[in-house]
């Protein structure tokens, strides 16, 4: 059994609450359009729906969301300004270089090897490379190579695979250059073939500050300014940030967090608090209500 544990089934529960408001009062300005997006993580929906006409087809000016926060106590919401995830992006290292025997080493050319001396290296371009006033990060979260069974094997490969996350676009860059010069730096100082292939998956999502100002406001009105929180941006990703790339809008973080109900998102502890539904689908329609009347 596997579970995402983000939340996603209480987003559209939500949304449902929301459209069936909606759906009994139809006395209301403007064009609303209620959006249930599909692999909202791992397979970049927001980015499909775009590309497939989602604003030409329905004429969207703007675009709300909002996402669980166990962070946060139920009936609070909270508004990140700017960016508010980062660009969350992939990576796959592969050294390839002569396998044998263990007991002969000098007529190999080992990749692991290769491949530990990248992971440490590749922890220089935050400590060295990136100005300490920005943020970046770079995760190997997997070295492959042999088995346990081969105690005496010089494999002939070894791959490392990993994520980076980073919110403006030249430490984004930085990143991709210094991984480069360092996969071919390794490969040449171990006498082999290095090979990076590095994938833009999500593009870090920016929350206009214009919007979220309003959007704020209407939530300070409608909860109370107790209930409405400013947060710091997060390092996670967001493919919502596809659509506020074709138009502005925020998402805002929705609180979860109770007695029971205190685990972080992908925590197998998780579970999204039924009782926030409320909260999110009053918040959803109150923004949603006043500004396609704006």
């Amino acid at each position: 059994m596997a579970m995402h544990a983000c939340g996603h089934d209480g987003h559209v529960g939500t949304l449902l609450a929301a459209v069936h408001y909606i759906n009994q009062h139809r006395d209301f300005a403007g064009r609303l359009v209620a959006i249930f997006q599909p692999g909202e993580e791992g397979f970049a929906g927001g980015r499909y729906m775009i590309e497939d006409g989602l604003v030409q087809k329905f004429g969207i000016d703007e675009f709300y969301a909002l996402h669980a926060e166990p962070m946060l106590p139920v009936g609070c919401v909270g508004f990140i300004p700017g960016f508010a995830t980062a660009n969350a992006d992939i990576f796959k290292i592969t050294f390839t270089g002569v396998g044998g025997h263990g007991s002969r080493p000098h007529l190999t050319r080992d990749p692991l090897v290769a491949a530990c001396e990248c992971v440490l290296s590749l922890q220089t371009i935050v400590s060295r490379s990136v100005d300490p006033n920005q943020t970046a990060v770079v995760s190997a979260g997997c070295i492959s190579c042999g088995n346990e069974k081969g105690s005496s094997v010089v494999q002939k490969t070894a791959t490392i695979v990993g994520t980076t996350r980073s919110f403006e676009k030249e430490v984004q860059d930085i990143i991709i250059q210094r991984m480069q010069q360092i996969v071919d730096g390794t490969a040449l100082s171990n006498d082999m073939k290095g090979k990076l292939e590095y994938t833009k998956l999500y593009p870090a999502m920016f929350n206009s500050p214009e919007h979220v100002e309003k959007a704020k406001a209407l939530l300070e009105e409608a909860l109370g300014p107790d209930k409405v929180k400013l947060m710091i941006r997060r390092a996670g990703g967001e493919d919502f940030s596809f659509m506020l790339q074709a138009k502005p809008g925020c998402l805002f973080r929705l609180g979860v967090q109770d007695e029971t109900h205190n685990a972080s998102v992908h925590n197998p502890e998780f579970d999204f608090n039924d009782k926030a539904i409320a909260t999110g689908a009053a918040c959803l329609l109150t923004i949603a209500l006043n500004r396609a009347a704006s």
